[in-house]
């Protein structure tokens, strides 16, 4: 039920945070040699070698592969890996009560992140000079262009005719220019606003709800369980892909600082496509998933909404990222302090969740509606602060 759902986040997301701080440490690993790196793609490289092989020998002794699968990945000495293992010790120690376990595996947490955190802060990590280096492979590749006459060589292998249809914006003028001009360049995908993002959402929530299905042969777990869960991943995969969209993509242009137009407005029309997009990413996702659990257009809708919102906030983040730390450190770096900052900005919209589910329960209303309406609801508003907050973010290139 929803303590079920509960006790799962809270070994899945601490194990998913030390998961980024997990690859910064690498990157500081990595750096003393080739053979640090041979030394850790062997060591990433057994663990899978191990799973297997388990797996392998439990479905030769059950003849079951699904059972072998299940059985390995809840075999005691699982739990044991890092990070993941933990965060699977700490939710199985609250299911089954078993505080022990989860005093443990907490600890274990902690204690990791603590050592991460700490090579995070005291390593001399070279942030700056691949930033420089990358900038200077670019530069290269633009001026072989040029020398090139200016021809794209990848098109031109391809000898193949384009048709042009049409050119131009057509439609914008100052700010909204931004906006129709970003609505343009998604007109050149053949599924409009769905992209690659939005399709591994949308795998992962599905993978996910089989995994739930299958491992639950009984049919224990609730639908308001599986919907939660489901949407969650989808949610958690979208922010990765966040931070790579049309909004992020612009801020590395200058022509966006230049317009003649206010910063309020070139902030609202600059993020405008991301926010429909979240929309129309929130519907794709939950109607497949409404659909295959078969729940009411009701909550299909607030579904989408809620999906929406925790894009919204996506976007909000990389705005206040921007406001706070104005471009000044490196993206690698960035990109874990945004995951971070996101987490902090989502926890008012999920402890509203909380609190809807409990009502939903206490006056007998589906908790997906009130969970997911909360969430929703919770998670526009801190949007819409965030916004007027960073209203001038766009005011000059150095804000």
């Amino acid at each position: 039920g929803f303590e079920g759902i509960l006790a799962l986040m809270a070994g899945f997301i601490p194990a998913m945070l030390l998961g980024q701080l997990s690859a910064v440490a690498i990157y500081r690993f990595c750096l003393g040699g080739r053979g640090r790196k041979i030394a850790l793609q062997c060591v990433l490289g057994a663990i899978p070698l191990v799973l297997l092989a388990a797996g392998l020998l439990a479905y030769r002794q059950s003849g079951d592969l699904w059972g072998s699968v299940l059985n390995v990945l809840n075999a005691g000495w699982a739990r044991w890996l890092p990070m993941a293992g933990w965060g699977q010790g700490v939710s199985c120690g609250i299911l089954y009560a078993d505080w022990g376990s989860v005093a443990l595996f907490a600890g274990l947490l902690l204690v990791f992140a603590g050592l991460l955190i700490l090579i995070f802060v005291l390593g001399d990590c070279d942030y700056y000079e691949d930033v420089i280096g990358g900038a200077e492979q670019r530069q290269k590749a633009k001026e072989l262009v040029k020398a090139d006459g200016g021809n794209n060589v990848r098109a031109a292998t391809m000898n193949r005719k384009i048709r042009v249809k049409d050119t131009g914006i057509g439609k914008g003028s100052r700010a909204s220019a931004i906006f129709y001009m970003h609505l343009r360049q998604l007109k050149r995908n053949r599924f409009l606003f769905a992209d690659f993002a939005t399709f591994m959402s949308l795998i992962m929530a599905v993978f996910m709800l089989l995994v739930l299905q299958m491992s639950d042969p009984t049919g224990e777990i609730p639908t308001a369980a599986l919907l939660l869960i489901s949407l969650g991943m989808a949610a958690y995969m979208y922010l990765f892909f966040s931070m790579t969209g049309i909004w992020a993509q612009e801020l590395k242009k200058p022509y966006i600082f230049l317009l003649p137009d206010s910063a309020p407005k070139k902030l609202l029309y600059a993020t405008g496509t991301t926010i429909v997009k979240s929309i129309f990413d929130g519907v794709i996702i939950a109607l497949v998933i409404g659909i295959y659990l078969e729940v009411s257009p009701l909550i299909m809708a607030v579904s989408a909404l809620a999906f929406a919102s925790c894009g919204c906030i996506f976007v909000g983040g990389d705005v206040l990222s921007q406001r706070i730390f104005k471009r000044q450190i490196n993206t690698g770096i960035l990109r874990f302090v945004n995951i971070l900052l996101l987490f902090v900005l989502l926890i008012p919209g999920l402890a509203a969740a909380i609190g809807g589910a409990v009502a939903g329960v206490a006056f007998g209303i589906d908790i997906c509606l009130t969970a997911l309406g909360a969430l929703a609801v919770v998670n526009a508003g801190v949007f819409l602060l965030l916004l007027a907050g960073c209203k001038n973010v766009l005011a000059q290139m150095d804000a």
